[in-house]
């Protein structure tokens, strides 16, 4: 096809889109959240796309004939006589257009292309001045946009079709991931974090409490469990987080004696890429403040066409991230939110679990000292991550007079509290012994007698959020290949 031909091919789709937004509700109402005005080629196409869905929004239906001229003629005097008299041409060919029932389907499908191609185009017009200026971010950003256009969600359900079989299904909903905690387990459904309902997990609290421990006992746990692990993190090094991985997934070795005993800890790790399962674990780090959802996503997609598909992503963590794309006026509030809503959208897109920490506020120490029970209105930076998070987990340390040196030297005990849980029970807790020489989590409550549970204890808080209180260093190591 010639370059004449392609050029009228989409002046027809043009006039034809115009044409159904202009006569049909149904149309402009499925179209309406993805074609902006920008896609169309023609500037009187962009005034008359532009007009009508100003007053879509507004009135919620479409302009008669009258109420339309009325407000062209708004528009008209602020344009030139050309140019009045080429939207007053283009109207005259849209109203000419025919376009069946049976051909709405199609223009449908083909208004997605559309938009496709049009906001890709305005990608690469954009890109020579963006990347003059550096910014890759927001190239990276427009490239995502353009191609989600069209994206108007997945799985779907008809409610009332065979709720057997709906129900029968749920069963085996999502990736289950055991949290290494017996009790922890028991609340979470007795299967530990879902993909379905747990999507974003997030562990909070104080500086130096143990959230890096946390996210790499989980990792370790879901490696022993068969599980594919993508470990990225922003402030230990990729060889400091491998460190402790060595010494929580192999036994016999503290993590100070490493060095000494790489033969013990090669020889118990080659046990793992052994089996049939399909268990591994890759590290990356980041600069602190370096890195966006946008940049993990990358890495994702990267290792995918390299045979690697994640089952759970740990990032260590999400308070030391950049939002993908800072808007002019954001402060840490809202930046805090976005990057928190980025990264739950990457659980629900690759359908994982994501695991992250995130800091408490200085109420969250006092808590601390007090009950051992952090409440998430101890978050800090931004309520946001709150209403974000599908669970969230605060930690205190027992013995907070005890220096680290010395916490070293012991066995500390360590309380998670179920402090928010989207799809299930939520403020119980559970206790556990963390030795740091091994990095390990072992659960005590059923010595302490706290791992009761009964059926009224599960009822779920979903939608009760409580009003909240006025140059890239990346490193990938693969440990086990």
């Amino acid at each position: 096809m010639d370059a004449k031909k392609q050029f009228e091919f989409g002046n027809s789709i043009e006039l034809k889109i115009l044409h159904c937004a202009l006569t049909r509700r149904r149309f402009l109402t499925t179209i309406i959240d993805y074609v902006n005005k920008e896609y169309f080629q023609a500037y009187a196409s962009q005034v008359i796309y532009d007009v009508t869905i100003q007053f879509f929004k507004k009135y919620k239906t479409i302009p008669s004939n009258d109420v339309f001229l009325n407000l062209l003629k708004a528009r008209f005097e602020t344009e030139s006589k050309e140019v009045v008299k080429e939207i007053v041409q283009h109207i005259i060919d849209v109203k000419k257009c025919i376009v069946s029932p049976e051909e709405e389907v199609y223009l449908k499908d083909e208004c997605l292309l559309f938009c496709k191609r049009q906001a890709f185009t305005n990608c690469i017009l954009n890109a020579p001045a963006l990347l003059k200026d550096n910014q890759f971010d927001h190239i990276e950003r427009q490239v995502s946009i353009a191609n989600m256009i069209g994206d108007i969600g997945e799985d779907e359900i008809e409610y009332f079709k065979d709720p057997i079989a709906r129900l029968s299904s749920e069963i085996d909903a999502g990736i289950c991931i055991p949290t290494g905690l017996e009790t922890l387990d028991r609340y979470l459904d007795g299967k530990g974090y879902n993909t379905i309902k747990h999507p974003l997990v997030l562990f909070m609290a104080p500086s130096g409490v143990g959230k890096s421990i946390l996210l790499v006992h989980t990792g370790a746990t879901g490696v022993k469990h068969g599980k594919t692990v993508f470990h990225y993190t922003f402030e230990l090094s990729s060889l400091m987080t491998a460190a402790r991985y060595d010494v929580c997934l192999t036994s016999g070795v503290r993590i100070n004696e490493r060095v000494q005993k790489k033969d013990t800890i090669a020889h118990q790790l080659k046990a793992y890429v052994d089996t049939d399962e399909k268990n591994l674990l890759f590290i990356k780090e980041y600069s602190t403040g370096t890195c966006t959802a946008n940049m993990i996503r990358a890495d994702i997609e990267k290792k995918i066409t390299q045979g690697y598909t994640p089952d759970m992503i740990i990032i260590d963590y999400m308070d030391i991230m950049r939002a993908s794309e800072h808007n002019f006026g954001d402060n840490a509030y809202a930046e805090q939110q976005r990057i928190s809503e980025e990264l739950r959208a990457i659980a629900q897109d690759y359908n994982v679990c994501v695991f992250s920490a995130t800091q408490t506020n200085r109420s969250g120490m006092k808590e601390m000292d007090k009950s051992g029970q952090i409440e998430t209105d101890a978050i800090a930076d931004s309520w946001g991550k709150v209403k974000t998070a599908d669970l969230i987990i605060s930690i205190s340390r027992d013995g907070k007079n005890i220096s680290q040196e010395v916490a070293d030297m012991i066995e500390q005990k360590m309380t998670l509290y179920i402090a928010k849980n989207r799809s299930g029970v939520s403020f119980k807790s559970v206790k556990a012994k963390v030795d740091y020489n091994t990095m390990t989590l072992t659960d005590i409550s059923a010595t302490l007698g706290q791992n009761t549970f009964t059926e009224s204890s599960s009822q779920p808080i979903d939608n009760q959020d409580v009003t909240p209180p006025n140059k890239d260093n990346s490193k990938n190591i693969d440990i086990f290949r």
